[in-house]
């Protein structure tokens, strides 16, 4: 028996478009849910693989809206640019679409946290040396 396929709309972060910039699209898949379509687009090119927050929204919709979706994606520039010329040359029609990256947030741990992991982390090094004598 066959699975069931329906149809997602997912909006995700695209790339080359300047740095720390992306491009926010809109994808037209089938699949079984909506998890198997998220993965499905961040497997596909353009899109900001390295990114945790790359898929924006996973959604269900008909086929009507489905096909309207693919045939637009087929007509629109940044899709359809080749190289960095074309895309420059179009730049007007995607740039509604370009945002700034939200700058990563890094904390500063104190110091008894990072002495804390650095011994732990010195003890599992030990340990896995002292396995990989055993068995050398």
């Amino acid at each position: 028996m066959e699975p069931v396929l329906n149809f997602y709309k997912v909006v995700a972060k695209c790339g080359h478009v300047g740095r720390s910039r992306y491009c926010e699209k809109a994808f037209f898949v089938k699949a079984e849910n909506g998890r198997i379509a998220a993965q499905v687009v961040r497997k596909k090119g353009r899109v900001k693989h390295d990114h945790k927050d790359a898929i924006l929204s996973v959604k269900k919709i008909d086929e009507t809206e489905y096909v309207a979706g693919r045939q637009a994606n087929k007509n629109d520039p940044f899709f359809n640019s080749s190289n960095v010329q074309q895309q420059r040359q179009n730049f007007e029609q995607i740039a509604e679409h370009i945002f700034k990256e939200t700058p990563n947030v890094k904390y500063k741990d104190n110091k008894e946290d990072r002495q804390k992991r650095l011994a732990a982390q010195h003890r599992f090094e030990r340990k896995q040396n002292k396995h990989t004598a055993r068995f050398a």
